[in-house]
């Protein structure tokens, strides 16, 4: 197949992983090989969870009639060969009942392969937000790289991805709900303007009972802030009295911080004496 051809038929690719394929591997003929299925093994390092069977059931009956279009990329491991892309393909094939496939072998380190597929499968549209969400955070784990330098990656802004890892705070229950395509994207970015969990569980019931939409998800979560602020605001009144009182009966700085179900009180003094008055109050000797 010409270089011309292979580059109408490959599709786009993460800069990144461009770099990390030289041209010359698709420019000639002898880089790719056919090895058997056999001896092919996944990639450890694979962030996708779930393929599509309807997706990969079309792809293979397309192998069946025209052949593989792009080779799967794999390196040499110790009994045999370890994919590093392709995988989606690689299935496929498996499926149409291929012996062998066209791979191009590359010798690359862990760190190359996990690189690689990682970039390869974050590049796609089909990833789930939660499988793009933890491909984002292997790669800052495991490359120790900046929200930025990941944005720069995947031609995406800082925020995007911060957004994106802000995922991963959910509920399990949630992060499953989304995987499985219960709630969407938006659903669950609203969600996470709750701050208890139980509070984000209850919503996610709301959400499948109701079938709430996102815009009546949003209101839900605007009426919940400005409940939150009145009775936040009452609280700090009556902890203003409360800090006055304390004050003039024990001639020492009272501060209450939190709300009516947990928070401090700090007490603050000045000399000797108030703090004797102070123990002797609270009983201390």
């Amino acid at each position: 197949m010409s270089e011309a051809a292979l580059k109408k038929e490959t599709p786009k690719l993460g800069r990144g992983l461009e770099a990390l394929i030289p041209k010359n591997y698709f420019a000639s003929g002898k880089t790719v090989i056919n090895i058997p299925v056999s001896e092919i093994v996944p990639n450890p390092y694979q962030p996708r969870g779930h393929f599509d069977q309807e997706a990969l059931d079309h792809l293979s009956k397309s192998i069946k009639n025209h052949g593989l279009a792009q080779p799967v990329l794999v390196r040499r491991v110790k009994n045999g060969y370890e994919l590093i892309a392709g995988e989606r393909r690689f299935r496929a094939c498996q499926m149409a009942g291929m012996d062998k496939v066209p791979a191009i072998v590359r010798e690359m380190t862990d760190r190359d392969s996990l690189k690689i597929a990682l970039i390869e499968n974050l590049d796609r549209e089909d990833l789930n937000p939660i499988e793009e969400a933890k491909g984002y955070q292997r790669l800052l784990e495991e490359f120790e790289i900046n929200h930025q330098e990941l944005g720069d990656m995947f031609n995406k802004s800082r925020s995007a991805v911060t957004n994106t890892l802000r995922l991963l705070r959910l509920p399990q229950q949630i992060q499953d709900a989304l995987e499985a395509g219960e709630i969407s994207e938006g659903h669950a970015r609203s969600l996470l303007a709750f701050d208890d969990e139980n509070q984000m569980l209850h919503q996610l019931q709301q959400i499948k009972s109701e079938g709430l939409n996102v815009r009546e998800l949003e209101q839900v979560v605007a009426d919940h802030k400005q409940q939150k602020s009145k009775e936040a605001g009452t609280q700090l009144a009556l902890f203003q009295d409360l800090e006055t009182v304390l004050s003039n009966r024990y001639e020492a700085r009272f501060k209450i911080k939190g709300n009516s179900n947990k928070g401090k009180i700090e007490i603050r003094y000045t000399s000797p004496n108030q703090f004797e008055q102070i123990c002797q109050a609270l009983n201390i000797s």
